[in-house]
């Protein structure tokens, strides 16, 4: 594949993004590498009630070669951090119905998480609620990237050895990830499905979505 120098003033909120970047860069890995980056300095920091994207990565510890390989952050991200990414990825389009959710009036994910839940990408967590700001687990992380991708459910077995943990709503998701390659589990053979999912799992996971 030819590789086209990257456009890198068009920047991923822009509507035009995918238009003007993807077009020139897919499937070159600089070109996947600088979209997934692109997503991940979406993430707005935990607390903050501005969302506006900033410039460059918003992890110090963290550059452009080695954001998801070496030395990651174990920050982790909330349920409307990633539901953010997943809305700007959907290209922040414009939400006709109110919000289904009692937690989430006034929050600043509002409109990204009212979307996901018109497109099915989530359905809360139980009374009228999402727990916006709740840390998101990985077979959440796994379902909502399954929910946007649109797939069917695959049929098969997961070999984890803690597979039996993973919630019967996530396990469609987690063995279509698999079978897609987005995730591997942990070095210890677990998937860990509980467990919280850092910015640098989930910077991984959306590089292998992206590179899939």
């Amino acid at each position: 594949v030819t590789q086209t120098p990257i456009d890198d003033t068009v920047p991923f909120a822009d509507p035009t993004f995918f238009d003007e970047i993807v077009k020139d860069c897919h499937p070159t890995a600089e070109g996947h590498q600088y979209i997934a980056n692109q997503i991940i300095a979406q993430l707005p920091t935990k607390g903050q009630s501005d969302p506006t994207p900033t410039t460059g990565l918003p992890f110090y510890d963290v550059t452009a070669s080695d954001w998801f390989l070496n030395d990651a952050p174990n920050e982790t991200t909330t349920r409307a951090q990633f539901a953010t990414v997943l809305y700007r990825m959907a290209g922040s389009p414009s939400v006709s119905t109110s919000n289904p959710f009692t937690d989430c009036k006034g929050h600043w994910a509002e409109q990204a998480i009212t979307w996901a839940y018109q497109k099915g990408v989530v359905t809360g967590v139980g009374n009228n609620s999402f727990a916006p700001d709740d840390r998101i687990t990985r077979e959440q992380m796994v379902t909502m990237l399954f929910r946007y991708s649109g797939a069917s459910a695959p049929s098969g077995s997961l070999s984890f050895t803690d597979a039996y943990r993973i919630s019967a709503y996530a396990r469609p998701a987690v063995i279509w990830a698999v079978q897609n390659n987005i995730v591997s589990g942990m070095p210890d053979g677990s998937f860990n499905p509980q467990g919280y999912a850092t910015r640098a799992q989930l910077a991984k996971v959306l590089h292998m979505y992206l590179t899939k």
